[in-house]
């Protein structure tokens, strides 16, 4: 019954993000003028078709009015992915329809751009409206760094455990005991410590005696969390790195903001998900060219569903809402990069066009088009494939 339940969500989810992705193409094109002939729900083949029709009145190239029935199809289709919005002249260029002001490429050069990144926009819109509907009633929060932290320990929304985390290792320790960032100190020769300040003041006392120490240690596992003792011998001036100056957090209690707070607070948090975004699309491509293969945390479709199914399963729909929020940007921001085969790199032509003047050939276009969405197609290949793998280790 979960795995039912998790199939449903996922294809809500998806074909959710990809339905408003195309309606604000769709909204855009149509108060820009622009002739609709079909919106799809899912991808083709068809299965069903409603056709509708309206009175529409505009002038031609020469100024004449014309006043015309425009017919728009409302389809539904067998891949119940996301869906489409196909626009007169949009990839057609024919002579047919070269004179045809309700033709995408007729239309003023500034509403073709907000054609084209209306699709983006709308995602970061519900991203935005999710967010602020989730932490108006209260979810855990996001992206939290140092500043927010302490604040979160003051009031209450996170809960702090007992020791200090270590956030790097010198070369010298990591010779002498197994130990890994992230291993949580919890004692120094049986004596608890809770802050940065505590150990530094006690391995200054081990310095000055030369005697070795006793580290009990807590390290958070997948399986279980494991608990050690390891004996150092810490030379004079010896360090063992780094520590987190934010304690090992115990739990995270929802956050609940004003309306106008939450509203701020997820514009915030979408800005700097989406500078993550740009960053981890970045190092994927330079892995993927250096091995072949995709880092462990990035996933495609396959992998959304998995997780799609692990948050199902814990049964909190605020962290469903969360989780759609974040791909909504992730869509967004991978959408309007300047990539051919996505809107970005169709708005990159749009952009030439603004500052030469000229319109891109049509037929240079469509290659650089198809070459983008081959590679595109080889990419989400890839990233499938490393999914897939995952699961079966697993």
């Amino acid at each position: 019954m979960t795995i039912l339940l998790s199939i449903l969500a996922f294809l809500i989810i998806f074909s959710a993000l990809v339905l408003v992705h195309e309606f604000g193409h769709y909204i855009a094109a149509r108060k820009s003028g622009v002739y609709v002939k079909e919106f799809g729900f899912g991808l083709p083949p068809r299965l069903w078709g409603k056709e509708t029709s309206r009175w529409v009145t505009y002038k031609d190239k020469s100024g004449k009015k014309i006043r015309r029935k425009e017919k728009m199809i409302w389809s539904l289709n067998w891949i119940p992915f996301g869906g489409f919005v196909r626009m007169l002249g949009e990839d057609d260029t024919s002579k047919e329809i070269k004179n045809d002001p309700r033709a995408f490429f007729n239309r003023p050069l500034g509403s073709r751009i907000l054609i084209v990144v209306a699709g983006v926009l709308m995602n970061f819109l519900m991203a935005w409206v999710l967010l602020t509907i989730a932490f108006s009633i209260g979810a855990q929060p996001l992206l939290i760094n140092e500043k927010e932290a302490k604040n979160y320990l003051e009031t209450g929304v996170m809960e702090r455990s007992n020791g200090v985390v270590l956030e790097s290792i010198t070369p010298e320790i990591k010779e002498k005991a197994e130990l890994e960032a992230g291993d949580i100190i919890l004692s120094i020769n049986n004596k608890e410590v809770n802050s940065p300040k505590e150990i530094t003041s006690l391995l200054e006392t081990a310095n000055l005696t030369n005697d070795a120490i006793e580290l009990k240690i807590k390290r958070i596992s997948e399986e279980e969390d494991l608990l050690f003792t390891t004996n150092i011998a810490i030379g004079s001036g010896e360090k063992l790195g780094t520590l987190y100056p934010i304690p090992p957090i115990e739990k995270v209690n929802n956050l609940k903001l004003p309306v106008h707070k939450a509203g701020f607070y997820s514009l915030v948090k979408i800005g700097k998900f989406s500078v993550l975004t740009v960053e981890a699309f970045g190092k994927t491509i330079g892995k993927i060219i250096r091995t072949a293969s995709p880092p462990d945390n990035v996933s495609g479709p396959v992998g959304i569903a998995r997780l799609t199914h692990q948050f199902v399963q814990l049964g909190d729909i605020m962290t469903l809402i969360l989780f759609t929020a974040m791909i909504s940007i992730s869509l967004a921001v991978l959408n309007i990069m300047p990539l051919p085969a996505l809107d970005g790199g169709r708005l990159m032509f749009l952009l030439f066009e603004l500052f030469t003047g000229k319109k891109p050939s049509v037929k240079w276009e469509a290659m650089i088009h198809g070459i983008g969405f081959a590679l595109l197609l080889a990419l989400i290949a890839v990233v499938t494939y490393s999914d897939i793998l995952k699961i079966f280790n697993k």
